[in-house]
This record gives structure tokens, C-alpha cells and sequence, in this order.
């Protein structure tokens, strides 16, 4: 009787597939590896892209992945200071309704804190949240301060001028920061599927031209991704 070869079987039953990573460190490593090996052997050609073409893309991918990282990191860095700031305008802001009530009373110190832009929206006395409307509300304390006889203090005109522009200045930056990143990511995006569509494309090459031994070639090229 004849009897079946469960090792050929095995391995007839493979389902070959092309290894062409997801994400960006495993895609470069697997780009990598394949321009390696394209670069040194004629054993196979694209009439669209070569070896060295594969490896300038490699480049700027990487060069992309790694500007969008460290653009993150920023945005992380400047949100911490944004909050860290829009914290002191807080303590700040408590400050100055202490020494309006020290000055005027409590009753009497409420007609005074629309004065200097807070509102009470969240029944508590306090500048607007929004970006927009607590910089305009910045912009109008720092005009009621000196007729409220509050320039100068710890928390007086020259605090509330600083604050602002540093208000300004990181919400303009976190702005340019937040377009940089858009950018970048479609930029490193179409980067990335320029190289999947390289290593898509020598797959399928190997395959038609290398039909006898193909999953071999694959693998010499990293390109094999096997399950069983």
C-alpha cells in the first residue's frame, strides 16, 4: 500500500505569504534586509525601482519616522508647559479675587470680577477654559488692573503681561507643531507605501521567476512569511 509522506505533506500545506511588516521598526528592518541582499545579487530586476532607489526611500522613511517621534515628544513637552501655565493663571487669577474682596468686601468684590474677564459659568469665579476666550479675557484684565488699583502686586500687570504672551506664544507653537505632525505623517504615509509596494513587487517577481525554488528566494530575501 502506498503510504503517504507526512513530511512532504507538511510542507505542501504551507500557505506562503509575503512578510511586508505594519509597522514602521519592522518594516524598515525587513526593508532593510531585502535591499541588502537585492544590492548584491542580479538575481532579480524591477523595470520601475532598483536597489539603490529601495535604500534612498529606506533613508527618508527612516529620516520621517524619526522627525515625527521627536515632534511628538515636543508637543508632549510644550502641553506640559501649557498646563503647568494655565495652572499658575489659576492660582493667579484666586490671587487677585483675594485682594478685591481684601479691598472691597466680599459682596461687593463679585461686581468686580467681570472686571477682570472672569465669568461664572461653572459657579465658581474663574477664567474661561478655551484658549480663544481666556486669552481675551487675559487681554481685558490686563486692561482693568490699573483701575482696580491691583498693578502692583505679586500677581499685578507685569505677571498678567508676561503670562499672556507666554499664553500666546505656546498656543501659536502647539498650532505649528500640531501641522508639522499632519505632515509628516502623510509625508513618512506615502514613504511607507512606496517601500511596501517595492518589497510587494520583488516578492512577486521571485515568485514568477523563480517558480521551482521560490519559497527559498523568498526567504534570501526576508521576504517569506510562513504559517502552518
Amino acid at each position: 500500500m502506498f503510504e503517504v509522506n507526512k513530511e512532504n505533506t507538511h510542507v505542501a500545506n504551507v500557505t506562503a505569504k509575503p512578510n511586508v511588516p505594519g509597522t514602521d521598526l519592522e518594516l524598515m528592518q525587513s526593508a532593510k534586509f531585502a535591499q541588502s541582499e537585492w544590492q548584491k545579487s542580479n538575481e532579480i530586476s524591477l523595470v520601475w525601482s532598483s536597489a539603490e532607489q529601495l535604500d534612498t526611500k529606506i533613508t527618508n522613511y527612516e529620516n520621517l519616522v524619526d522627525q515625527k517621534a521627536e515632534t511628538i515628544t515636543l508637543r508632549k513637552i510644550r502641553v506640559g508647559e501649557m498646563k503647568a501655565l494655565n495652572t499658575d493663571i489659576d492660582i493667579g487669577v484666586e490671587r487677585l479675587k483675594t485682594k478685591l474682596i481684601g479691598i472691597y468686601g466680599r459682596t461687593e468684590a463679585i461686581v468686580y470680577y467681570h472686571q477682570i474677564g472672569l465669568d461664572n459659568s461653572t459657579n465658581s469665579y474663574s477664567l474661561p477654559v478655551a484658549y480663544f476666550k481666556r486669552s481675551k479675557a487675559i487681554e481685558k484684565l490686563i486692561k482693568a488692573l490699573p483701575n482696580l488699583g491691583l498693578s502692583e502686586n505679586d500677581y499685578g500687570l507685569l505677571y498678567w503681561q508676561e503670562t499672556y504672551a507666554k499664553l500666546v506664544a505656546l498656543s501659536d507653537e502647539l498650532a505649528e507643531i500640531a501641522g508639522s505632525i499632519s505632515v509628516l505623517s502623510a509625508e513618512k504615509n506615502e514613504a511607507k507605501a512606496e517601500i511596501k509596494q517595492t518589497l510587494y513587487s520583488l516578492y512577486y517577481s521571485l515568485k514568477a521567476n523563480y517558480p521551482s525554488n521560490f519559497r527559498a528566494m523568498a526567504r534570501k530575501y526576508g521576504l517569506l512569511k510562513e504559517r502552518f
